[in-house]
């Protein structure tokens, strides 16, 4: 279980065949995830500084509407 007051960064990703069906991924990264000075290919493939510790929910429909709500609850409990 994660707490949304754990989560510090909430990023969207959609690649091209989850374009065409309405979906998305949504990655949180955590106080687990970190950062690293060494080389990150998330970081490279421009997920923030999501690294392999950090969670991803894939296929999501609607995904804007859901990262929208995801990132205010995040938001709202890091105030």
């Amino acid at each position: 279980m994660i707490k949304y007051k754990d989560v510090k960064e909430v990023t969207l990703r959609k690649g091209i065949l989850q374009r065409s069906y309405g979906l998305g991924t949504i990655y949180l990264a955590t106080l687990a995830t970190g950062s690293t000075s060494s080389f990150n290919p998330f970081y490279a493939l421009g997920f923030g500084n999501v690294s392999a510790s950090g969670v991803g929910v894939r296929d999501i429909l609607n995904p804007d509407e859901v990262y929208e709500k995801i990132k205010g609850l995040v938001e709202t409990h890091n105030v």
